[in-house]
């Protein structure tokens, strides 16, 4: 929010309910003639799925950058755009950031499909302004890239040092815009010492949690390092949905997965071993009982 207002710039917020209606969202988005948009990839794939059907080309012809945020965006997703909106035209971007870190630290901007060749996912790009990007030089040695400024974004290996450019590592953020930690020192392991830093300014590492590498100038998304992943632009910790399944009476052995991440038919499936006094409508009415409604596999 404080974004565009503390550059003068107007602000639509709409409800829920117009959220979750594509037809009622693109409505909105038309009358008030909309310039810029933040949003999930798989709501924008639902906006793209109801304009392919209304074929009517001049809607949403103000709404020239569109930033997605919160999931895996894929490229046969931004090819499904380009497909609707003119190439060099219209701009698709793709952030990249978490709440511990104050929102997004990577962008990369998509013109036409082109960018795109040989790529399964979209780049999390480049950091955004007052950023460091530190990798190693052929004597591995960290040497860094970008502007100095207030951000710090690492890609290091299992012991915590720096990867070469095109190997993949974890990312690691340290910077003033770092969260202290978690309430109560919960998962405590996620901020660590940086013996990386220059300044006392960065002396905490913020661990991601996410794999990524260097190609061509621009960080690739490469998984998670855990069992966490997005599901419609929340986080969805894949153990605590498996334990809540096996938590079900008459489960005795379950196991839950996400199939096609990041893709039009993405989804949690349940792998289930029961007893023959339940079947999977009855579990699944418990579970969505149990957990928010974007948790609940099939």
């Amino acid at each position: 929010i404080w974004g565009p207002l503390i550059s003068g710039i107007s602000i639509l917020i709409v409800p829920k309910s117009v959220t979750l209606d594509p037809e009622k969202l693109i409505q909105k988005l038309d009358d008030y003639k909309i310039e810029r948009l933040v949003l999930v990839p798989s709501l924008l794939r639902s906006i793209l799925m109801c304009l392919e059907l209304k074929k009517n080309r001049t809607l949403l012809k103000n709404l020239k950058l569109w930033v997605c945020s919160g999931e895996t965006l894929t490229t046969s997703l931004a090819e499904e755009f380009f497909r609707y909106f003119p190439e060099n035209e219209y701009k698709l971007c793709n952030f990249y950031g978490s709440t511990e870190i104050m929102g997004d630290v990577t962008f990369y901007i998509i013109s036409g499909m082109q960018q795109l060749k040989n790529l399964l996912t979209v780049p999390i790009g480049a950091p955004v302004d007052n950023t460091i990007v530190y990798l190693l030089d052929p004597e591995l040695r960290p040497v860094k890239t970008g502007d100095i400024g207030e951000l710090f974004v690492y890609l290091l290996d299992p012991e915590l040092r720096p990867v070469k450019t095109g190997d993949i590592g974890e990312l690691f953020v340290s910077g003033l815009n770092l969260a202290s930690g978690y309430v109560n020192n919960r998962d405590k392991e996620k901020f660590l010492e940086n013996q990386l830093a220059i300044d006392p300014i960065f002396s905490k590492l913020y661990r991601t949690g996410d794999f990524a590498r260097l190609q061509n100038d621009v960080l690739l998304y490469e998984g998670r390092t855990d069992s966490q992943v997005k599901i419609r632009g929340h986080r969805v910790d894949l153990s605590e949905v498996e334990k809540a399944v096996s938590g079900v009476e008459g489960v005795e052995k379950a196991v839950v997965l996400c199939y096609q991440p990041g893709e039009m038919n993405q989804a949690l499936l349940a792998f289930v071993k029961s007893s023959a006094l339940m079947n999977e409508n009855q579990i699944e009415n418990i579970l969505r009982s149990k957990l928010t409604s974007y948790m609940v596999p099939q």
